[in-house]
């Protein structure tokens, strides 16, 4: 959209007041001009009239014929009745119109003996056109009576009204040039160049640079408006500064709570170390009992053959392996790391899970079946950090249930395109009034000693960090069911599950 400036509209705004101020004035000073002209002439007739009847109208009517034709205006005639004859007489360029002779008029006066004079044209006001004007007048000198009556055109005193008109609409002209020439220069010395200065101080707090002093004029309300900018650019100023402030402890405070996070994180999974640690030991004892057997064997027989000697050793190794295989499992689990998202499937982060605690002493007294998808469920998280997630799960549904206890774990591709997850046991349950709380740190419905109340809450924050979601339902005596969902990095056309 096309703007004007300031400038234009100011000047613009004080040319129209003007032009209509001059133009009124002008009008009323050319109708007072032709009302003072128009009078003028009547005068100037009756004056001419009053000469005629106290000299020529007793004496010497034919010569006072000819000095009305000498002293009325060219155009004008009249009619002189009395009680002998009816005289017309005219000046050059009169047209005489005998037809509408305002007998009416002339008898009127004749008989009032008091003149009259009408003035004839368009009346339309402010605005008048003078055509022509009428006297008709008694004569009375030394006992003769008569009535004169004079028709005069104004038509030569239009032109020179005209002319004057068209001087006037010159000069207006003219005052209107000089008005916008010294107005421009006044505007742009006095409001323009100030108010752009304005403009300018105000872009340069826009960039949060300090704006430099500037005069403005003797305005005040500029004055006061470029004050007003500068306290505007101090409180600024003083706000970066208080906001830098709150921006370096928010950091610092942010780093903090990522230290303490960690810290939590690696707690809980300590807690959860724990509890795997107690079946560690039964577990590694198996094999470590059959691998002193296979060995005192070996140390006792010496007629063993050497393939039965192979044999023997094999399964030695074979249970070495697995002491390994837990250790080094346990270790993996327990090591600390950076927080690392990489691409990884679900279904084999479910099954680190169930291989480390399915042979755990603690869940060897536990039904835990799982029913995973056909097919891969890709998505993006830190694995280890998952792991986490789903072993405190697993754990929490462990205490939940009695021995011989059922836990089931399933996968699959849920109908809004999710990769979901459920964690579901047949225990206890968790009271309604507490399942809007059990995400919330350190609340725990466990024993003292039993929780630190900050798992399930970790867990809540590990899945929003990967852009999943955990819902939880459970009815009392029946069982808990968690559900995990995870945006999957990529379509899956065909979906089905296995056990």
């Amino acid at each position: 959209m096309n703007q004007l400036g300031l400038r234009f509209y100011i000047l613009l705004n004080i040319l129209v007041i003007c032009g209509v101020g001059m133009i009124l004035i002008g009008i009323i000073s050319i109708k007072l001009t032709e009302r003072s002209a128009i009078q003028t002439k009547i005068d100037t007739t009756s004056a001419v009239i009053n000469v005629f009847e106290s000299t020529y109208f007793k004496s010497d009517i034919n010569q006072g014929v000819m000095f009305l034709q000498n002293a009325l205006s060219n155009g004008a005639w009249g009619y002189i009745k009395t009680g002998k004859e009816d005289i017309f007489f005219k000046t050059p360029d009169a047209v005489v119109d005998k037809e509408n002779i305002p007998n009416g008029l002339i008898n009127r006066v004749s008989y009032t003996k008091t003149p009259e004079i009408y003035v004839d044209g368009l009346s339309f006001l402010p605005f008048k056109n003078y055509e022509s004007y009428k006297i008709a007048a008694p004569l009375i000198s030394r006992g003769a009576k008569g009535t004169i009556y004079i028709y005069e055109p104004l038509l030569g005193f239009n032109k020179g009204i005209e002319r004057n008109q068209k001087f006037l609409a010159l000069w207006i002209i003219l005052f209107m040039l000089l008005i916008a020439t010294f107005g421009y220069y006044l505007l742009s010395k006095t409001v323009v160049n100030p108010v752009h200065k304005l403009i300018s101080l105000t872009k340069d707090i826009s960039r949060g640079v300090t704006p430099l002093s500037q005069e403005t004029g003797k305005i005040s309300e500029i004055n006061k408006l470029r004050e007003a900018l500068f306290s505007m650019s101090d409180e600024i100023d003083a706000s970066k500064k208080k906001l830098e402030i709150n921006i370096d402890n928010l950091e610092s405070a942010n780093k903090q709570l990522v230290e303490t996070q960690k810290e939590l994180i690696a707690s809980e999974k300590m807690a959860s170390l724990g509890k795997l640690s107690a079946g560690v030991a039964h577990e590694i004892g198996n094999p470590l009992s059959a691998i002193s057997g296979y060995m005192e064997i070996l140390a006792k027989s010496h007629d063993i053959d050497q393939e039965q000697k192979n044999k023997y050793l094999e399964k030695i190794s074979t249970e070495v392996d697995r002491i390994n295989r837990i250790i080094s499992t346990l270790l993996d689990y327990a090591k600390p790391r950076e927080i690392m998202e990489s691409r990884a499937n679900l279904n084999d982060i479910i099954n680190k899970a169930v291989d480390l605690l399915s042979n755990q002493g603690i869940f060897k007294r536990i039904n835990l079946e799982k029913s995973l998808s056909q097919y891969p469920l890709p998505i993006r998280v830190d694995e280890f950090q998952l792991l986490q997630v789903f072993i405190n799960l697993l754990i929490n549904a462990k205490d939940a249930v009695q021995d011989n206890g059922n836990i089931s774990i399933s996968s699959y591709l849920n109908d809004n395109n999710l990769a979901e997850v459920s964690f579901k046991d047949n225990g206890s349950g968790i009271e309604s009034a507490n399942l809007d709380k059990i995400f919330d740190p350190f609340f725990t419905t466990k024993e003292p000693g039993s929780g630190t109340g900050l798992g399930l809450s970790i867990s809540h924050r590990i899945i929003k960090q990967f852009d999943g979601n955990i819902t939880v339902s459970s009815n009392m005596g029946e069982g808990t069911e968690f559900i995990l969902t995870f945006p999957v990095l990529e379509e899956i056309h065909a979906e089905s599950s296995v056990n």
